[in-house]
């Protein structure tokens, strides 16, 4: 592994550390959920990348550990990815965009909440034209969740193991924007 990614490991937990020491300051006893966002993981398994897999989530499963002893931690990839490589970086929220492939990876989430995971389902898109209403993402996240059942997930544990969010990030975007589409998760959640 080069010195660049080394480096860049002990400044992603360096600024981890200050982050939640700031928080922890601000709100006292409050439990944080933290989200490292690695978008590089969505072409992870894509031939030509820089990190062999194994490295790649090594590097992300070390972000994460430094989360663990003060937070909740949690992993958002912008866009699809391999599910296997994801949850192998060690998250206890996994954030995932609603999109129908995600059913032939039941078999990794499935096992993923039976071991207490939380999946934050990417419900609202923040790309593209935004939602006036819940009522297309609702119906999108309703087919994934019904194939996932079909294909074995237990609907009571993906109803109570799942967190309703944007499917992306939100700077982009207007406060009222951004209003909207946490208003539009809020009404699917």
């Amino acid at each position: 592994m080069s010195e660049a990614f080394e480096a860049a490991v002990r400044c992603v937990r360096d600024k981890i550390e200050h982050i939640l020491a700031e928080v922890s300051s601000a709100l006292p006893g409050c439990k944080q959920l933290v989200f490292i966002e690695e978008p590089g993981m969505a072409s992870l398994m894509d031939i030509g990348y820089p990190l062999a897999p194994d490295a790649a989530i090594d590097l992300v499963s070390g972000s994460l550990a430094a989360i663990e002893p003060y937070a909740v931690a949690g992993l958002h990839v912008c866009g699809l990815g391999d599910v296997a490589s994801q949850l192998a970086t060690g998250p206890a929220v996994l954030s995932l965009p609603v999109h129908e492939i995600l059913g032939a990876s039941a078999g990794y989430l499935a096992k993923f909440m039976e071991r207490g995971g939380l999946i934050a389902w990417g419900a609202v898109s923040t790309n593209g034209p935004i939602s006036t209403s819940a009522e297309r993402p609702w119906r999108a996240l309703c087919g994934l969740w019904c194939d996932l059942v079909r294909r074995g997930i237990d609907p009571v544990m993906l109803r109570q193991q799942s967190l309703i969010t944007p499917d992306c990030g939100l700077a982009s975007h207007t406060p009222s924007v951004a209003t909207r589409v946490f208003h539009i998760a809020a009404e699917i959640g």
